[in-house]
């Protein structure tokens, strides 16, 4: 695909180089496929993406500009998975900056928005926020009960985690399954024809003799 509508790819790819903290390979590709300021639909994923980046380099403030960017322009095309993503982010980004009510403020807001679509990774997070701003807090019961959530939630996400990589390793040895068949298969089919070949040069053989000592007597 060579157009704008890549641009998902494009940045999940850069993503990968920011989360193996190979920074200098994620600015550069983000910077190869930065999309052009009138392009608003393209630049909203952009935004955030590199505020993620920003976050993980511990850069919150320039990262929380992005997010509320990014989160605005979600907004308006109403694009709910990016808008409870962007929430959750901007939520971690306050508690890192150590604002409280902002972060409790977001993570509710995104943690609604994620129980609502039942996307465990995004609630998961919501509860890490919850737990952990309860707990500065010093409110100790809503803390503990968020982290409890929190602990089950993140349980489930590693176990559908594993389960997909069965899956998938599943998916590769049927593959090198079918493939072996395929390989044992047109052996069979290559012995079969050359079973043939000598049977026909047998009897091809049988004849010229049979003829031959016909002719004789």
């Amino acid at each position: 695909i060579n157009n704008q509508n890549d641009i998902w790819f494009k940045m999940e790819f850069a993503e990968v180089f920011s989360h193996l903290n190979q920074f200098k390979s994620a600015w550069h590709y983000y910077n190869l496929y930065k999309p052009s300021k009138e392009d608003s639909i393209y630049m909203r994923v952009y935004q955030v993406s590199t505020g993620e980046c920003y976050y993980l380099q511990k850069n919150y403030r320039r990262a929380l500009e992005n997010f509320l960017s990014g989160l605005t322009e979600h907004k308006k095309l109403n694009d709910r998975n990016e808008i409870m993503r962007t929430l959750l982010d901007i939520g971690k980004t306050y508690l890192a900056l150590n604002n409280n009510s902002e972060a409790l403020k977001y993570g509710w807001e995104g943690l609604n928005l994620a129980s609502q679509t039942k996307a465990k990774r995004f609630i998961r997070d919501g509860y890490q926020i919850l737990s952990t701003v309860y707990d500065r807090l010093h409110q100790t019961d809503s803390a503990n009960f968020y982290f409890r959530q929190y602990i089950t939630l993140k349980d489930e996400v590693l176990n559908d985690q594993t389960k997909a990589k069965f899956v998938a390793y599943n998916y590769d040895q049927k593959i090198a399954l079918i493939n072996k068949e395929k390989e044992i298969q047109q052996a069979k089919l290559e012995k079969e024809k050359f079973m043939k070949w000598v049977l026909i040069v047998g009897i091809g053989l049988l004849l010229v003799f049979g003829l031959i000592i016909l002719r004789n007597i």
